[in-house]
């Protein structure tokens, strides 16, 4: 291959370079003449200088009217949703703490009213050490009066933590409800 045919394949070939060139720049000039023709229809935007402000755009530049920009909807489903588990963990903290620790009685820990210490056979038990160690009357008396009282205090743990339990899962239900009934 002769020089002069080198140098006619590489203006040819420079040619064609600078033609999808000026291709590219004529598809990218088209481009942004068209992003421009297609500009935000009017309407209030978030202003761009101002935060917690709109301003109006009326379709090719701002105006000066401008507004306090509109507060959260504090009734839209997910804040509903976000409240009403809030308030369902406000009652289930205590119902944890009341199932899983237990109150004392005369410096005894009675357990909890899932694993209560002073069953029947726990009593039972007691007092068979009592009489074998020759424990009166009076110690029998005690370890009945602190199971009794042991008891009845677990049996009112349970009984607020099903309370605080229902209350827990009726605000999970009820509060989504009552918004959807105000909001329509």
């Amino acid at each position: 291959m002769s020089d002069e045919d080198r140098i006619q394949r590489l203006d040819a070939a420079a040619d064609a370079f600078l033609a999808n060139e000026d291709a590219r720049a004529a598809r990218t000039a088209s481009v942004i003449a068209s992003a421009q023709r297609k500009q935000a229809p009017a309407g209030w935007y978030p202003d761009p200088k101002m935060v917690d402000t709109r301003r109006y755009w009326d379709g090719e530049k701002w105006t000066d009217l401008r507004a306090p920009a509109a507060a959260p909807s504090r009734n839209n489903p997910g804040t509903v949703k976000r409240i009403a588990w809030a308030i369902s963990l406000i009652f289930l903290i205590p119902v944890a703490m009341l199932t899983f620790s237990g109150p004392t009685v005369a410096g005894e820990s009675c357990g909890s009213w899932i694993s209560p210490k002073f069953t029947d056979v726990e009593v039972s038990m007691r007092e068979a050490d009592l009489a074998i160690s020759g424990g009166s009357l009076m110690d029998r008396a005690q370890l009945h009066a602190v199971a009794r009282e042991c008891n009845d205090t677990i049996n009112t743990h349970q009984l607020i933590a099903f309370i605080l339990l229902g209350l827990a899962v009726g605000s999970r239900v009820a509060i989504p409800l009552v918004a959807r009934a105000l909001r329509d």
